[in-house]
């Protein structure tokens, strides 16, 4: 169990790395915000990339959870498992004004030429969430809601890469358009299965 002293500490970092960025936030910052002395900081963590690969930690099992959570669904079909999972991450950025997105996607922007430890635990981490989707994927081609002509792996990647990119798109101009259009473009428009038109049915008969 976390303890009450590091738990303000994270939730700080988690709000502070969201609202300004990794960089812009200072240590006087994270213990202003958490109201803990600072001598408790070093208590709990070594150092603020430390602390800050502990922020991420959190947000990358809550976010890992959540997939998880709505892959093992069975009470929908593979497509729409994704779809909500998506869904559900876009209905809490935009309840939040379309201003914090992706911690993730911000901290490797922000972080990926100068840490290699930030670069390569996001990188682990989205690498994981493009398995896990594909697995679905592949899942929705034998039950034959997902059309059958693209790969599974390369199809969560692109979803995986174009997710990142919808998350900046929405920050930049402060609505969900983009993340509806992601949404449109890959689960009504791409990734279902094509119906056969009736005469084609009668054909195939």
């Amino acid at each position: 169990m976390i303890e009450p002293t590091k738990d303000r500490l994270l939730n700080a970092g988690m709000e502070l790395f969201h609202a300004q960025g990794y960089h812009a936030t200072g240590l006087k910052d994270i213990l202003s915000q958490s109201s803990v002395p600072k001598g408790s900081f070093y208590h709990h963590f070594k150092s603020k990339e430390d602390f800050g690969l502990n922020v991420l930690d959190i947000y990358i099992n809550d976010g890992t959870a959540a997939l998880v959570a709505h892959l093992a669904d069975h009470s929908y079909a593979p497509l729409e498992r994704i779809s909500n999972f998506f869904t559900d991450v876009f209905a809490g950025w935009s309840k939040k004004g379309c201003r914090e997105g992706c911690l993730l996607g911000n901290i490797g922007q922000e972080l990926a030429e100068e840490h290699d430890t930030f670069r390569e635990r996001i990188e682990d981490v989205l690498s994981e969430w493009v398995r896990l989707i594909a697995q679905c994927i592949d899942s929705g081609q034998q039950a034959g809601d997902i059309r059958i002509d693209i790969d599974p792996a390369d199809t969560a990647e692109q979803l995986i890469n174009s997710f990142q990119g919808a998350a900046l798109r929405m920050k930049l101009v402060r609505n969900d358009a983009p993340l509806k259009q992601f949404l449109h473009l890959f689960f009504v428009t791409l990734l279902p299965a094509r119906k056969l038109p009736t005469a084609e049915l009668s054909k195939a008969g």
